[in-house]
């Protein structure tokens, strides 16, 4: 069985998602309602203490996007992917990069920057991850507006991966640096989205992402 060691609200419901849209079982391995006690607890499965890691026998990876495509390569059987011959297959696999390589970056950098701008504003070039996650959600809205799905008409992996993102995306654009708005769906930031909205209308509505909700915040949102 695939165990994933977990934080609740962490990028390790992506790594639920997915099983459960492949119907695979798993195990979470975690502390309830217990952020830093779930976190100290990754230390005992890998270095670099982070979530999601995911333990398959004597397998063991970290990055949430490299254990999706370890998943689909291994369990999938062609599911929630293009083949590569499709004309859909560039996109799947710039969007499946795009998540963590460009879009949690710049909401993360955003984030940063504007904390520390509270605190003790740091010199201007710093402030050129401004803005950021405003062309991360426009890129985005643009894709979504020609395509139902980020990679296509067909939902994928990608659309698992680009999820998080672009709910944090949206509230860096209006300045929200605290986590625990994330958790409760906050949309304010995404307003002049609304095929963003509609996307994510769509994934809170596949029975997959809502057994994965309940299995990875069985309590509901976790403290900050």
């Amino acid at each position: 069985m695939l165990v994933i060691h977990h934080i609740e609200g962490r990028r390790s419901e992506r790594v639920a998602w997915l099983c459960e849209e492949l119907g695979l079982p798993y195990e979470l391995k975690y502390i309830a309602g217990d952020i830093m006690g779930s976190l100290v607890a990754l230390e005992q499965a890998h270095v670099m203490r982070m979530a999601p890691i995911l333990q398959d026998g004597d397998v063991t990876l970290v990055e949430s996007g490299a254990i999706l495509e370890y998943i689909l390569a291994r369990y999938g059987d062609g599911r929630l992917q293009p083949k590569p011959s499709s004309p859909d297959f560039p996109a799947y696999v710039q969007w499946m990069h795009f998540a963590e390589g460009t879009g949690m970056f710049r909401g993360m950098m955003e984030r940063l920057v504007l904390q520390l701008a509270r605190e003790n504003p740091p010199p201007d070039t710093q402030f050129l991850y401004l803005g950021g996650s405003a062309r991360v959600l426009r890129f985005a809205e643009d894709q979504l507006a020609k395509t139902t799905y980020f990679a296509g008409e067909e939902f994928t992996a990608a659309d698992i991966m680009m999820h998080f993102p672009l709910r944090m995306a949206g509230l860096a654009t209006i300045g929200v640096i605290e986590v625990t708005p994330l958790f409760h769906d906050d949309r304010r930031g995404l307003a002049p989205y609304p095929e963003i909205n509609a996307f994510l209308d769509r994934m809170a509505a596949r029975p997959g992402y809502r057994r994965a909700m309940a299995t990875t915040m069985p309590n509901g949102p976790p403290p900050a």
